[in-house]
C-alpha cells in the first residue's frame, strides 16, 4: 500500500510538472539567480536541523542554496525547477523525495507567475514533496514596488506581479486549508504545518 501510495505521490508531481511545464506561457526560465535567497538563508539557521530532507521547489539552475544549506545546518537540499533544471533530474527530485521531505521552500517563485492558476498549481506541486504528517512549506516572494501591478519585465520574456506577501496568503490557502493547516506570515516568510 505504501509503495502505491508513493509512486501515486510520483505520479502526480510529474502531471503538475508537465502542466505547467507546457502550459505556462511566460516561463520563469530567465529569472533564476546565481544567490541564496534570503528566506533559505534565514530557514537554515531556524527551522532546519541535521538530517531535515528539503526540497527547494522552483530553486533554480544554481547550487549555492543547496551548499548553503549544508554548510548552516547539515539538512539535505534538493532542488525541483521546471523550467531551469533538465526532466531527468526533477524526475530523480520526484522519485527520491516525494512525499518524504521536511521542509519544501518555495522562494522568488510565485512573483513570476502571472496567472492564479499556475500559481496554485505550483504550490500543489510544492505540497506533493511534504511529508504529509510533519512536512513544512514555507514562501517568500519579491515584492518588487509592492503596487499589485503586475508587469512583463526583461523585454516581455518574464513576469513580476509586485504584490505584498500578504497577498499570497489566500493563494496558499486553497492548497493549504484552515480547516487542516496551520499559517503564518513572519520575517518576509509565509510558513505552513499540519494543526
Amino acid at each position: 500500500f505504501i509503495q502505491i501510495m508513493q509512486t501515486l505521490k510520483e505520479h502526480l508531481i510529474l502531471r503538475v510538472f508537465r502542466i505547467v511545464e507546457n502550459d505556462q506561457t511566460i516561463t520563469s526560465a530567465k529569472t533564476s539567480l546565481s544567490q541564496v535567497a534570503a528566506a533559505t538563508k534565514k530557514l537554515a539557521n531556524s527551522h532546519f536541523k541535521s538530517g531535515d530532507k528539503i526540497v527547494d521547489y522552483g530553486g533554480g539552475k544554481y547550487d549555492k542554496g543547496i551548499d548553503h544549506v549544508k554548510e548552516a545546518s547539515n539538512a539535505d537540499m534538493h532542488v525541483y525547477d521546471p523550467f531551469n533544471r533538465s526532466r531527468e533530474h526533477n524526475d530523480k527530485v520526484t522519485k527520491t523525495m516525494a512525499g518524504k521531505a521536511d521542509h519544501v521552500t518555495m522562494n522568488n517563485v510565485g512573483n513570476v507567475i502571472k496567472d492564479d492558476s499556475h500559481l496554485h498549481q505550483a504550490i500543489q506541486g510544492a505540497k506533493n514533496f511534504m511529508h504529509p504528517e510533519h512536512g513544512q512549506f514555507h514562501m517568500s516572494v519579491y515584492e518588487g514596488d509592492g503596487t499589485g501591478n503586475g508587469r512583463m519585465t526583461q523585454g516581455g520574456e518574464s513576469y513580476q506581479r509586485h504584490e505584498k506577501l500578504k497577498e499570497y496568503l489566500p493563494h496558499v490557502k486553497k492548497v493549504f486549508p484552515d480547516s487542516e493547516y496551520q499559517h503564518s506570515v513572519k520575517n518576509g516568510i509565509i510558513s505552513v504545518k499540519r494543526k
